[in-house]
């Protein structure tokens, strides 16, 4: 018969377990469909703001990048180019199936057809 004590101990390390699977991440290759460089503006807000439109870079991925876009409609991602670590947001774009649209603001030279592997929160 199992102890009270150790049948609470239990259910403490599985209540204790689910913050760290709520922080795993998952890191994705995707393709650069599309890009747009930093526009002029007299807002220095919007000065130095681009995009990419991504999407998967292989095919197995293609399922796990649905799933992370599906999961949160916008959210702050980590992305990396040429081991380099950036920041962007991510959107999931409601009538484009399978991309995602990056924003970021640091001047990064990316081209069109080019990898970057995104680290999404979500499995």
């Amino acid at each position: 018969m199992i102890s009270k004590f150790f049948l609470s101990f239990l259910i403490v390390v599985f209540f204790l377990s689910f913050p760290l699977r709520a922080q795993e991440k998952v890191t994705i290759p995707c393709k650069v469909m599309e890009i747009q460089g930093a526009q002029s503006s007299s807002s220095e807000v919007l000065r130095d703001i681009r995009y990419v439109l991504i999407h998967h870079a292989d095919l197995r991925d293609r399922d796990t990048l649905s799933r992370c876009l599906k999961k949160g409609t916008t959210h702050e991602v980590n992305f990396f180019y040429q081991g380099q670590k950036h920041k962007g947001i991510l959107f999931r774009l409601d009538h484009c199936f399978g991309r995602g649209l990056l924003i970021y603001r640091e001047d990064i030279k990316l081209t069109k057809g080019e990898t970057i592997d995104l680290e999404c929160p979500y499995r």
